[in-house]
């Protein structure tokens, strides 16, 4: 198993795993640092690690979207570690500049 590139702690959860090319890819969300990362494997040994925090908020937040069509504010925070109001703040400029379209449900 990886250990979280920031803090060396090896209390991770797996978020979310696929395949990418020749790579077994893991999602891992460190408990100590708070920090997400993404592990490549392959052959089941570990090849690398990219920090998730050292990529863009916004091209982050693109991504999630990508991946789960639509979410609410707090499920991309949880997801992808950030603050709310910085996700307000980015989903207020993407929609400014048609990127995307945010819906809002009323009970």
């Amino acid at each position: 198993m990886a250990q979280c590139p920031k803090c060396g702690s090896k209390t991770l959860v797996i978020m979310k795993e696929w395949d990418y090319a020749a790579f077994h890819v893991k999602n891992l969300h460190c408990k100590l640092c708070n920090r997400n990362f993404k592990a490549y494997f392959k052959e089941g040994q570990l090849s690398h690690i990219i920090d998730n925090n050292k990529i863009s908020p916004r091209t982050r937040i693109l991504r999630y979207l990508k991946e789960h069509n639509s979410a609410c504010t707090q499920e991309i925070a949880t997801a992808l570690g950030l603050e709310i109001n910085d996700i307000l703040r980015i989903l207020a400029v993407l929609e400014q500049k048609g990127r995307i379209e945010r819906l809002v449900y009323m009970n």
